[in-house]
């Protein structure tokens, strides 16, 4: 089995190969695509996409989604490696569930756990698209091991900044490395100083 490593940021990412492998009939919900159109056309003034606009629930193609994400990430981070850029665009996430009525809902039931917050994360996966999970599999005193299983839109970097994104709203620096088993299906063990 592979070992848990350090992501290199640097390393050059292949965009092609996950919109190849990524499935006809994988979705997500529209408020990621949204909130990824909007901080660009806010930041940069120009407009990503073909659609005049996404409605937050409704189903739109993954494929669609990581080509709006690989144009929008250098726009929005320019200096950046395109992980870095992915990995710092993936902190919007958990604001952006947290802002919507099933976010608020699952926010308010965590009761500010490090553990209920990573739980609520996970759960997001099931939320925001129609294939893939998110599952807790470890739960220590030092650190937190996730499965990310069939997951498209680049789990060792976007999905990184994501779980970031989770310990930051507790005002938790915790690293993370990440053990790959091919493109789509990566483990992410979460060293985290609890205070819970």
């Amino acid at each position: 089995m592979a070992m848990f490593m350090t992501p290199d940021w640097d390393q050059p990412l292949d965009v092609e190969a996950y919109l190849r492998g990524t499935p006809d009939d994988a979705n997500i919900r529209g408020m990621y695509p949204a909130a990824l159109v909007r901080q660009v056309e806010k930041k940069t003034g120009q407009r990503l996409g073909e659609r005049r606009r996404y409605i937050d629930f409704k189903y739109y193609p993954m494929r669609e989604h990581i080509q709006l994400l690989a144009e929008g990430a250098p726009l929005l981070y320019p200096q950046l490696s395109l992980r870095r850029a992915f990995r710092e665009l993936a902190r919007m996430t958990v604001p952006t569930l947290r802002s919507s009525m099933v976010g608020k809902v699952l926010h308010n039931l965590a009761g500010g756990t490090t553990a209920a917050m990573l739980a609520i994360v996970a759960k997001g996966y099931g939320v925001s698209r129609d294939r893939g999970t998110a599952k807790v599999v470890e739960n220590t005193e030092g650190h937190v091991i996730v499965e990310l299983r069939d997951i498209f839109e680049f789990p060792s970097s976007l999905h990184v900044g994501i779980f970031e994104s989770g310990l930051l709203e507790l005002g938790n620096e915790g690293r993370i490395d990440v053990r790959e088993h091919d493109l789509f299906n990566v483990d992410l063990k979460l060293y985290i100083d609890r205070t819970d």
